[in-house]
């Protein structure tokens, strides 16, 4: 018998015990879309309103082209905020290391950042003493000095707002003293000024440079640059149901060892490969079907029920690319699972916690950009997390095909390895 006559007549077989188990069934489907219709609109405000910047931490690198007075005043306030985590970036080439930085920030690996330029200090006493006091509302000619923020295009506008306007009230208040300091004898540029902080800043030498950020924003095409609760949790939770098939998976597998089917299929002339695909042809397809269905809700459900609809269709080959890698990821890890787990209690207690683990650190149940910096390191282990990221390449900065290549061959080689132990375990099974 021709061995692909094989492999369909297994592949049909695994389709029949899958429409036999009800409840596994239900949790390919209906828990998928139940997430994502919930939680999308669960978080609609969290992730859709302004007020959200206020209970917010974000993280700023900085690099310090300056060094000097201005320059550390600028650093030391910044880590002052409450609602900023600052990461000093050292350097041995100003010019380099901001390009590096540029590049961090556009491709997303860094969300902000801030560019002090080179000998600050020494240009803003030159301004003051130029303009007099009156440098602090009307720059000389030429002698304005621009610190270029860098915003991630995945940040939401109104953080962006409350990130500038933050740094803009610090350089109106180092502004002043350092004016206090040239024109009145002050002997501290860090000296207290009551206030100062919380005025509208009006003109000055030193200024935000928000052109930095177009210019990080320059390859998206996207009708959208902020994320919204349907960009986030349409494709997290669709992730997370596609790897939750270790579960049923593991379930049938184990249920064919124990009762003997594997061995009798394993004694007749059936290749190794035959098995395993007949089980990896149709949970690839439900797996593509789920993301289809999910990507439909939050295309079509959610505008009814209140929410924010998906939009996708400038992105459907990266969307087919990464599904078909998420999916091929989650079989294989289902497949190696099962072939180590010696009864299937074993396999979905182990099988369910690292999927659930590896969710939580890639950004599906909280997006990594709001956790704390050691885990949004930590959470570039996941595997979902490299699908989420895509996803959001694709939703959220206008990615495409092309862009999200290295996140569909990173999930392919965890798949790969994950094939390579169930292959040798399967080939050691029983013996």
């Amino acid at each position: 018998m021709n061995p692909f006559l094989k492999l369909l007549a297994s592949v049909v077989k695994e389709f029949r015990v899958i429409a036999r188990d009800r409840a596994g069934l239900a949790l390919l489907f209906v828990m998928p879309l139940g997430f994502v219709t919930v939680m999308s609109l669960a978080l609609q405000d969290v992730l859709g309103q302004p007020e959200a910047a206020a209970r917010l931490r974000f993280s700023i690198v900085v690099l310090d082209g300056d060094a000097g007075l201005v320059g550390r005043a600028i650093v030391e306030e910044l880590a002052n905020l409450d609602f900023v985590r600052v990461t000093k970036l050292p350097f041995a080439d100003f010019q380099q290391s901001s390009a590096g930085l540029r590049e961090q920030v556009r491709t997303g690996q860094e969300r902000l950042a801030l560019i002090i330029p080179t000998d600050l200090s020494a240009r803003l006493d030159s301004a003051l003493a130029d303009g007099g006091p009156g440098a602090l509302f009307d720059a000389p000619a030429g002698k304005s000095i621009a610190l270029d923020l860098l915003v991630d295009p995945a940040l939401r506008a109104d953080f962006r707002l409350l990130v500038t306007i933050a740094i803009e009230r610090i350089l109106q208040g180092i502004e002043l003293r350092r004016a206090m300091t040239l024109f009145t004898g002050g002997d501290s540029l860090l000296a207290s000024v009551p206030n100062t902080a919380a005025t509208p800043r009006r003109g000055g030498v030193m200024r935000v440079n928000n052109r930095a950020l177009e210019t990080s924003l320059a390859r998206n095409a996207g009708p959208a640059i902020s994320p919204t609760s349907a960009q986030q949790n349409v494709p997290a939770y669709s992730l997370l149901a596609i790897f939750m098939l270790v579960v049923p998976l593991s379930q049938t597998f184990i249920k064919e060892r124990t009762q003997g089917s594997l061995t009798r299929l394993r004694s007749m002339p059936v290749p190794g490969w035959v098995i395993i695909g007949g089980k990896f042809v149709p949970y690839f397809i439900i797996n593509l079907l789920q993301m289809a269905l999910c990507l439909s809700i939050g295309r079509f459900v959610l505008p009814l029920l209140g929410g924010t609809a998906l939009r996708f269709e400038h992105a459907l080959g990266g969307i087919l690319l990464l599904s078909a890698a998420a999916s091929v990821a989650a079989i294989a890890f289902a497949l190696m699972v099962s072939l180590f787990a010696r009864t299937a209690e074993q396999a979905t207690a182990f099988g369910a916690t690292a999927i659930l683990l590896l969710a939580a650190l890639g950004g599906i149940m909280v997006p990594r950009m709001l956790m704390p910096p050691v885990l949004q390191k930590i959470g570039l282990v996941s595997p979902l997390g490299w699908a989420q990221d895509g996803f959001l390449d694709l939703f959220v900065r206008g990615a495409g095909v092309v862009d999200v290549l290295d996140r569909a061959g990173a999930l392919l080689a965890f798949a790969l390895v994950c094939m390579a132990l169930a292959g040798w375990r399967f080939a050691t099974l029983d013996k």
